[in-house]
């Protein structure tokens, strides 16, 4: 799980993009471990807890040009105070 500083820090290098498809990938291999009774050292699945910040509806204006999401700025000051 990364803090909410490394995120900001994603976003800033623009690497969230490249962490979030590790993480989605990392995920979906444990999933698929859970599936199939396999598990870790431990003899659990290993799945980190997720957070929801908040809730938005993607616009045209964050899959155009930007290519990124755009967040709220009451939320970004608020989860991902600089």
């Amino acid at each position: 799980r990364h803090s909410k500083s490394e995120i900001v820090d994603m976003l800033r290098k623009h690497t969230y993009n490249d962490e979030l498809e590790q993480s989605k990938r990392s995920c979906t291999s444990h999933q698929t471990l859970s599936q199939t009774g396999l598990t870790n050292t431990t003899g659990l699945v290993s799945m980190k807890p997720r957070e929801h910040l908040f809730q938005k509806t993607v616009t045209p204006s964050d899959v155009g040009k930007l290519n990124r999401l755009v967040i709220p700025k009451q939320h970004a000051e608020k989860h991902f105070p600089v």
